[in-house]
C-alpha cells in the first residue's frame, strides 16, 4: 500500500533515475486487490506503457502473465516469488533480521518476542530465519510462545500483536516484522505506561 513509506522511498528513487532519462511515471495502487490489478494492467496496456515495475509482496502469476503477455518488460520489487521473474530487487532478509536480532542480545536482551505477517509468507519465513538463526548463535533459547503470526503488516496488526504479548507477559524486547508494526506495538505501550526503551526495547525492519 502506498500509504507505507517503505513503498514511497522506492517511488521516489524510481522517479529520480526516470526523469533525467526523460521518461515519465504513471503509478497505480491495486491495494492488493485481484480485480484491480487486472484493470490496472489493462489500462497500461491502452496507454502502451514501455516497461511495469511491480512493487509488492504479493503479484499472482495469472496477472504477471497477462502483463508478460502485452510484451511489456517487468521488474519486480519486494515480491513473494521473486525466482519467477528474470529481473527481481530484493533485500537479504535473513541476513537484516540477524543484524537486528544481534544487536538486541547485545543491549543484553534474552526474552525476544517476533510479531510476524503471515500474509507475507517468504519473507516473513526469511526474517524468522535470521532471528532463530542469531538466538542460535548466541545459545539464547526461542521462547516459541513469543513468536506471534499476525495477520497483516500494518499498524494494527502490530497493535494486536502487542497486546497479544502483553497478555502472558512483558518480554525484555519485540523485534517487529516491518516499522508499521513496530509502530503498532509502540502504540499499545504507550497506552499501558510501559516505557520505551527504559522498559522494553523494540525494533522494526525497514528503516523509515
Amino acid at each position: 500500500p502506498i500509504d507505507n513509506p517503505f513503498f514511497g522511498k522506492i517511488v521516489q528513487g524510481i522517479e529520480d533515475v526516470l526523469q533525467p532519462a526523460g521518461y515519465s511515471l504513471f503509478f497505480s495502487s491495486s491495494h492488493l486487490n485481484s480485480e484491480s490489478e487486472k484493470d490496472i494492467i489493462q489500462a497500461f496496456a491502452e496507454h502502451r506503457v514501455e516497461g511495469v515495475i511491480i512493487c509488492s509482496v504479493t503479484v499472482s502469476r495469472q496477472q504477471a502473465e497477462r502483463l508478460k503477455g502485452y510484451g511489456m518488460p517487468i521488474v519486480v520489487i519486494n515480491n513473494q516469488s521473486p525466482e519467477e521473474y528474470q529481473c527481481s530487487i530484493a533485500h537479504d532478509d535473513v541476513y537484516g533480521s540477524s543484524q537486528i536480532t544481534r544487536y538486541l542480545l547485545s543491549l543484553g536482551h534474552q526474552r525476544i518476542a517476533y510479531l510476524g505477517n503471515e500474509n507475507a509468507q517468504r519473507i516473513n519465513d526469511d526474517r524468522l530465519k535470521g532471528f532463530r538463526e542469531e538466538m542460535k548463535r548466541s545459545e539464547k533459547p526461542v521462547v516459541e510462545s513469543l513468536i506471534i503470526a499476525c495477520g497483516g503488516g500494518e499498524i494494527q496488526n502490530g497493535v494486536e500483536g502487542m497486546q497479544q504479548l502483553l497478555r502472558s507477559g512483558l518480554p525484555d524486547a519485540v523485534f517487529c516484522f516491518n516499522d508499521l508494526m513496530a509502530i503498532g506495538a509502540l502504540k499499545v505501550l504507550a497506552d499501558q505506561g510501559i516505557e520505551v526503551p527504559a522498559q522494553i526495547s523494540i525494533a522494526g525492519f525497514d528503516n523509515i
